[in-house]
């Protein structure tokens, strides 16, 4: 848990993600903005869930983004690590990177 987030608001992402199949990308992504609107502006784990959200619909430029938004601020390890690893599969995805060399 974020120190922005509660482990309600932490249910309700997991929820959200688990059912990922139950929408359209684009309503996936509208209802990821909603959630993450209910932390203070820039917090890290909105970024990440954005992030995400953008990543599983195919909008690798816009994850990679968030991803080093998010990396510019201090982030906890866990939140780090999946923003370092989501960054760098994006600029491969992108073509502006390798698996190998595209993490920060």
């Amino acid at each position: 848990m974020s120190p922005a987030t509660t482990p309600e608001w932490e249910r309700r992402c997991t929820a959200l993600r688990e059912g990922f199949d139950d929408h359209s990308p684009a309503e996936f992504r509208a209802a990821v903005d909603a959630l993450t609107a209910e932390l203070p502006d820039g917090r890290p784990a909105a970024l990440i869930e954005r992030a995400s959200a953008l990543d599983a619909t195919d909008r690798d430029k816009e994850a990679v983004a968030l991803c080093e938004r998010a990396l510019a601020l201090h982030l906890p390890e866990y939140g780090r690590s999946v923003a370092e690893y989501a960054a760098a599969a994006g600029r491969t995805d992108t073509g502006h990177g390798t698996a190998d060399t595209a993490a920060p």
